[in-house]
């Protein structure tokens, strides 16, 4: 791979810099959560991925390791709860009790209760607009992965050299086949579905989605980040 951004990338980059720091500060809150004080296992995170989406993130955090830039995955699987629980993040109770009025419409009853069980946060800023079920994290096809520099997360948007971290993170998760998530303004993420796919779509609609979540994660619901008992397979479920 050129180590250097392609014209595309590079553009997007100053565009969406440019975005950011008119409104916030060059360093942004943690999109999952507070900056770590140190960096989770990678290898318990790579673990809880699907089988056909651990080798392809594996490859993106090594070839990016011998270009010199740290990238190191910060969050894999997420539970129900856990986006539950980020979805509160900066919305009222109205927005909470609306959001579990449209899961129990779409027939995800236990999905919606997981929201109605959230206490509001309008005090924080959002970091999700997926609800429960409705992100790829559940299914352990999708991961947040952060760059380093020094030993400390950045968000920096700036080129370091000639070579950003989250640009490179982009143009080796495309090289895997996988999706980045800068498009919808998520330069942390990377997937394996593509963003015109859905989970209700690809297994079955929303009472599929319901239940078989509700199978993987109740009986672990006091476990903050459960560790999945059968990995989904997303190549199986794009053969149904």
């Amino acid at each position: 791979m050129n180590p250097l951004l392609p014209l595309g990338i590079l553009a997007f980059l100053v565009g969406l810099w440019a975005t950011r720091s008119a409104a916030s500060p060059a360093v942004a809150p943690a999109p999952g959560g507070p900056v770590p004080t140190s960096n989770p296992d990678p290898g318990d995170a790579l673990s809880k991925l699907s089988d056909t989406m651990r080798p392809k993130v594996a490859r993106v955090l090594e070839r990016a390791r011998q270009l010199g830039i740290d990238l190191r995955l910060h969050e894999g699987e997420r539970s129900p709860q856990k986006q539950a629980e980020y979805f509160a993040r900066g919305r009222s109770q109205e927005e909470l009790d609306d959001a579990a009025a449209t899961l129990q419409e779409w027939g995800a009853p236990w999905l919606a209760s997981l929201v109605r069980a959230e206490t509001p946060r309008p005090d924080l800023a959002q970091n999700t607009r997926a609800l429960p079920g409705q992100g790829w994290h559940a299914y352990g096809l999708a991961a947040d992965v952060w760059w380093y520099k020094n030993g400390s997360v950045t968000w920096d948007l700036y080129l370091d050299g000639d070579m950003n971290g989250y640009a490179v993170l982009g143009q080796l998760a495309e090289d895997e086949g996988l999706t980045w998530g800068a498009s919808f303004g998520d330069f942390v993420h990377v997937q394996e579905p593509s963003l015109s796919e859905s989970p209700a779509t690809l297994f079955g609609g929303w009472p599929a989605v319901d239940a078989m979540l509700r199978q993987e994660f109740l009986s672990l619901i006091h476990i903050s980040e459960p560790t999945r008992r059968t990995p989904i397979s997303y190549a199986v479920f794009c053969l149904k």
